[in-house]
């Protein structure tokens, strides 16, 4: 029996760390999202989008449809489809102020032909069972009302045989917490610095994150760093997808 499993290991993660603060719902202003985009733009931010690239890139899947559940001003999927030619994507974000930003840098991307961006609720998509063939979620998983209905149905849309990297923030023990916030905040600028001790504290521990892939039947594996929690499923390309299939025509 793995440490993650055995009920005394439960316990001593709900005694070491705060309580999970639930994320505020509220509507996102558009100065915060002018914050959000200068802050993509900082170095930090661009060396951990890069780190999440990657993974994303070595998961097996190289062509088919790519999901994306509410990553933050649609950054993640365009750039993982501007390394593969052979992936089409859909990104899914609660806020219309998100998704037309979104759209915005699709079309200066030159990808808004095969990145796809609109409104939705992930805890009850609208997308047949097993279409996808990937899934990616940056960030977001904390920000959910019920973030077990949303695993669930990305389990749901996800082919058996598709890939999916899910990372989130790891909310640090009581005893790190004060450390963690003054080490990782000065990466934020000011207007963003309360947003990001809000985001942490709705964070997850790597117990709280098992118990939901475990709930949610999700075949997938939960690791963790330093400062993110990670559910990582590798993948296999799909040769009947309708994409495989339409490059037979041209």
């Amino acid at each position: 029996m793995t440490v993650s499993r055995m009920p005394l290991a439960g316990f001593i993660s709900r005694l070491i760390h705060p309580t999970r603060m639930l994320p505020n719902q509220a509507d996102i202003s558009d100065e915060e999202i002018e914050a959000w985009v200068d802050a993509a733009a900082l170095e930090y931010f661009s060396e951990l989008d890069q780190e999440f690239i990657e993974r994303v890139l070595a998961l097996g899947v190289d062509t088919g449809m790519l999901l994306d559940v509410g990553s933050q001003l649609g950054l993640i999927p365009l750039k993982i489809l501007w390394q593969k030619d052979e992936l089409f994507g859909i990104g899914l974000h609660r806020l219309g102020k998100i998704t037309e930003r979104a759209r915005e840098t699709a079309g200066a991307w030159d990808l808004s032909e095969r990145m796809f961006f609109q409104v939705g609720d992930p805890h009850q998509m609208k997308f047949k069972s097993g279409y996808f063939d990937l899934a990616v979620s940056d960030a977001a998983l904390h920000c959910f009302e019920n973030p077990l209905e949303v695993l669930v149905e990305i389990n749901r849309v996800v082919k058996p045989s598709g890939a999916i990297l899910i990372r989130d923030l790891l909310r640090p023990s009581s005893l790190r917490l004060s450390r963690h916030l003054a080490t990782y905040s000065r990466h934020y600028t000011k207007r963003l610095q309360s947003v990001f001790e809000a985001s942490l504290r709705a964070g997850f521990t790597h117990r709280e994150v098992a118990d939901l892939v475990a709930t949610a039947r999700l075949r997938a594996r939960v690791t963790s760093d330093r400062t993110h929690v990670f559910i990582e499923r590798r993948g296999l390309n799909d040769p009947s997808s309708w994409i495989a299939e339409r490059e037979k025509y041209f």
